[in-house]
């Protein structure tokens, strides 16, 4: 009696016989943790310097464009139909296979799985060989072409590094290349990296408490401070070039070879490493 009144006021009543929602599935990806690769500090010497002719564009191999390109008449024929089902209270109640068992089954019975698998042969060559790599020895362009220390030199070229602080001020890469073993040990290395970068850091840092007085003087005086050569990024970089000469004087006197451009000298775009010529191959586009 009461049931009968409720449902004449417009209230709705659950009773035992409704069947329970089926469970939500678990979305796995947003689970998934991701780790972050660490950069290398150490680039080798690849054993093959041939120059790479692979595209940079990623290409789905042999298997996969054949399995793509099979014709029709080549597929295995349709199994017959099964039974049908249809679905009823106790099929939504039941419950379902893990999301993990479904991705694994899914990814064994993949038709293409050397669409989404890494390529073997890529891993070889992440860095081909040619004017991209630590290790390459360029054409030394900061003596003329015609003097024998063109022929006689190369330079290895340490790129930026965008990562730390953009392009607010120079950085750059902290990465050894193996190539200058024989002339420049991977200590001393870091070393000359970390005083280049610290430099660079003092003398450019726009959020230093020296770039900003420097700009409140050079307004009040109507850049007259900025022509003088007294601010911090002028007596930075003439900091910075000195350490740099002193640190070339120091190896010239042990009779060491391994020398250092001055940075003004390529645009603040690398730093730039003379050594004797290693007698590596180069690419025909270098020459």
């Amino acid at each position: 009696m009461a049931t009968t009144a409720t449902r004449l006021a417009g209230m709705d009543i659950s009773t035992s016989s409704t069947p329970a929602p089926p469970p939500i599935p678990t979305d796995l990806e947003s689970q998934t943790t991701h780790n972050v690769t660490q950069r290398p500090s150490r680039s080798s010497l690849p054993l093959d310097r041939r120059p790479s002719r692979k595209s940079i564009h990623s290409q789905r191999s042999r298997a996969s464009l054949a399995a793509h390109a099979a014709p029709d008449r080549d597929l295995p024929p349709l199994p017959p139909p099964g039974p049908q089902y249809s679905i009823t209270t106790s099929s939504l109640q039941a419950p379902s296979s893990s999301p993990t068992q479904d991705t694994a089954t899914q990814a064994y019975h993949s038709p293409f799985p050397d669409d989404d698998g890494p390529d073997p042969d890529t891993d070889a060559e992440d860095i081909p060989w040619g004017p991209t790599h630590p290790c390459f020895p360029h054409p030394n362009p900061h003596v003329a072409r015609d003097s024998e220390a063109y022929a006689s030199t190369r330079v290895i070229r340490i790129q930026r590094d965008y990562l730390v602080a953009g392009d607010a001020y120079p950085q750059f890469q902290n990465v050894y290349p193996e190539i200058l073993a024989e002339w420049i040990s991977e200590d001393e290395f870091r070393v000359v990296i970390e005083g280049v970068n610290t430099r660079c850091k003092t003398a450019f840092d726009p959020e230093g408490a020296r770039a900003k007085v420097d700009a409140l003087l050079g307004v009040l005086t109507g850049f007259v401070w900025d022509d003088l050569g007294v601010t911090g990024v002028k007596r930075g970089v003439k900091g910075l070039e000195a350490w740099m000469e002193r640190w070339n004087a120091e190896r010239e006197g042990r009779g060491e070879e391994g020398r250092l451009v001055p940075l003004r000298t390529t645009g603040w775009l690398n730093l730039d490493v003379v050594i004797p010529d290693p007698g590596i191959d180069v690419v025909e586009e270098e020459r």
